[in-house]
């Protein structure tokens, strides 16, 4: 892999990066040095946008005075492969989230997770999965109040859920209680 930034034509920038925020995305070598050195830049605690596309810049050998705004946005062309990469690494930190969450949770279809307060802070209770959609995705059915309501939520959807049920006095545990009442073992069988 290179460790030295070659840009591409600035018209081809947007196309190069579909795909940025979903599981299947390969980075180019281009793009997956882009996104280390934004881990890099991020790790030293830098978050406002000129900061780290400098750093970035630093990192990747871009010499920043020979940026060029083909696409006329704020920061240029450089800029804007950075917001992507910056992007994409955040995507792929919530999936490895999801991923590690999805596989400590080990959930099943038909399985019972009691009362959840979803990011609308309104009580369902009597929660049921019902399938997954993938492997961090699951479909689930419940109760608000008197009425049915079905859904679907990712794991890391469930996890904070539990959580906010338990701040609202709503289940007896935390999400790290909930863990520990679980034998992913005995599922595996």
């Amino acid at each position: 892999m290179s460790t030295h930034y070659v840009p591409i034509d600035p018209h081809q920038l947007h196309a190069d990066w579909i795909g940025y925020d979903h599981r299947g995305f390969a980075p180019s070598p281009r793009q997956r040095l882009l996104m280390g050195a934004i881990r890099q830049a991020l790790a030293e605690r830098l978050f406002d946008s000129e900061a780290v596309k400098d750093r970035v810049a630093q990192l990747v050998g871009y010499a920043r005075g020979s940026d060029t705004n083909v696409l006329n946005v704020h920061g240029g062309d450089f800029g804007m492969d950075v917001y992507y990469a910056r992007r994409a690494r955040e995507a792929e930190s919530r999936n490895e989230a999801e991923a590690e969450t999805a596989s400590e949770m080990c959930l099943q279809a038909e399985e019972s997770l009691g009362t959840l307060v979803f990011s609308d802070y309104k009580r369902t209770t009597g929660v049921k999965l019902l399938e997954p959609v993938d492997a961090w995705t699951w479909k689930f059915e419940g109760k608000r109040g008197s009425s049915r309501v079905a859904g679907t939520a990712s794991v890391l959807q469930l996890k904070s859920a539990i959580d906010r049920a338990f701040q609202q006095g709503a289940r007896k545990g935390p999400y790290a209680q909930f863990l520990a009442s679980r034998d992913c073992t005995a599922l595996l069988v």
